[in-house]
């Protein structure tokens, strides 16, 4: 009896988590409506109060420790779990550091064993292919036996270093932290990729073919556009463009001032010179010559 009173409670634990996130969801969808000044603070509880469920979400998973990151695990992926422990120990101060971040706390890393899991969590199709996600201060991944094939240890730990979602993801956290979640989306994939071939030389096959540029203001609907490689790539080369004429000082001062609560044209104006719109002419510019 005392058993089944303890599984009760568990399910009951489990179920207000649930209705919790559902509440942050629909509450950061509506913070998106008002000035960043006032949405800052708001994100960031909401931030800690999913940092904080992720233990009750994991209810009956198993974990492993580090100094920079806790992995959450299925039982029966404790060997996928070592694997995702070490890459997270190794790149999450690496990252932090590329950004100007001390870790303060460790990262909770939920690892999925399929990629339907993955998919489900998120309200994501089935046919949706991503091996990593970051959403308000976590970080979920792809089990690595659900996609690399060799069986081979070192091999194993070198595909996953180089293609897996590790560094990836944490730049976003990063990017999250610095602006305390005041950024636009493209920008947040574009230092994530960038990032990503800085530190482990992997980059997404850019599109084979570019019909169409998005302007700006599309790109604010970024997950909803229809040509995702083409988004991702646009980003990419955004941030390169950031880069070359801003420097990595003038991007840092950029997330610095994004995170004291100015909006993306403000910031820019105060690094660049120039807003939003002479931005988007002068990247687009740049594209033809």
């Amino acid at each position: 009896m005392a058993g089944l009173e303890s599984v009760k409670q568990q399910t009951q634990q489990f179920r207000r988590s649930w209705f919790l996130i559902c509440g942050c969801i629909i509450i950061g969808y509506l913070l998106l409506r008002i000035p960043a000044c006032a949405r800052i603070p708001f994100g960031e509880v909401l931030r800690e109060i999913n940092v904080r469920l992720v233990p009750v979400r994991c209810l009956g998973f198993q974990k492993l420790s580090g100094d920079y990151s806790v992995v959450y695990f299925p039982r029966g992926q404790e060997e996928e779990a070592r694997l995702v422990l070490k890459g997270a120990e190794q790149f999450f101060p690496e990252v932090a550091a590329v950004f100007g971040l001390d870790l303060e706390r460790r990262v909770p890393v939920v690892i999925c064993r399929e990629q339907e899991e993955l998919n489900r969590l998120f309200g994501w199709p089935a046919d949706e292919g991503t091996m990593g996600v970051y959403w308000a201060g976590t970080v979920w991944v792809l089990s690595p036996s659900s996609w690399i094939e060799t069986a081979d240890g070192a091999a194993r730990e070198e595909e996953f270093f180089r293609s897996g979602p590790i560094v990836h993801e944490a730049a976003h956290l990063m990017v999250d932290y610095r602006t305390r979640g005041n950024y636009p989306r493209w920008l947040t994939e574009g230092l994530a990729q960038e990032v990503e071939g800085r530190l482990v030389g992997f980059s997404f096959d850019p599109p084979q073919e570019v019909v169409t540029w998005y302007p700006f203001f599309m790109l604010e609907q970024f997950d909803s556009l229809p040509d995702q490689r083409v988004a991702y790539y646009q980003s990419f080369l955004m941030v390169q463009y950031l880069l070359r004429h801003g420097g990595e000082a003038g991007v840092a001062e950029l997330l610095a001032m994004l995170g004291q609560g100015q909006s993306f044209d403000q910031a820019l104006e105060g690094v660049m010179g120039y807003g939003v719109s002479e931005f988007e002419a002068r990247f687009f510019r740049s594209l033809s010559q």
